[in-house]
């Protein structure tokens, strides 16, 4: 799967935000619209996210529920999806059991959780504030990715 072909979806419901990384196929079924013309006009809208940074897409489903989507221009703007920086509320979860099967698998193939974006640079993180305590500190990669593999093993999925 290419990231381009991933949509980012949040969902609004009364207010509360859930986000989700779905494949076409799983969005159409997703967003439930039975009327042909209807789901033809939202995946045109849908077709005009490609390539532009903030243009989402929205689908009323029902009086109190929003669908926002846009298909995925790059891995930065991926990581800012998981984190929470396209949703109205700094309140929001992402439910990756609503989530395509594919596109979970290729955030672990591309090093990436739902929870925190980039995993390595959240190690390297963790690492540094353990381990730093001045500038005297010579830092040797294999010192820092070896530390990460005994700490965080679980989290990393190359």
């Amino acid at each position: 799967m290419d990231l381009k072909d991933m949509i980012l979806v949040t969902e609004n419901d009364r207010g509360t935000e859930t986000n989700m990384l779905m494949t076409l196929d799983d969005y159409k079924s997703f967003i439930a619209v039975d009327d042909m013309s209807e789901l033809a006009d939202n995946l045109l809208q849908l077709g005009r996210t490609l390539g532009k940074p903030d243009n989402f897409t929205e689908y009323y489903r029902a009086a109190n529920v929003t669908v926002s989507a846009r298909f995925c221009l790059d891995d930065i703007q991926l990581g800012h999806f998981l984190q929470g920086f396209y949703n109205d509320s700094k309140e929001f979860r992402f439910d990756k059991e609503a989530s395509s099967y594919e596109c979970v698998a290729k955030l672990k193939e591309i090093g990436m959780t739902d929870k925190a974006g980039w995993m390595i640079l959240t190690c390297i993180m963790k690492w540094r504030t353990a381990h730093l305590k001045g500038d005297r500190h010579f830092i040797t990669s294999m010192t820092m990715i070896t530390w990460c593999l005994k700490h965080y093993h679980q989290e990393i999925l190359w």
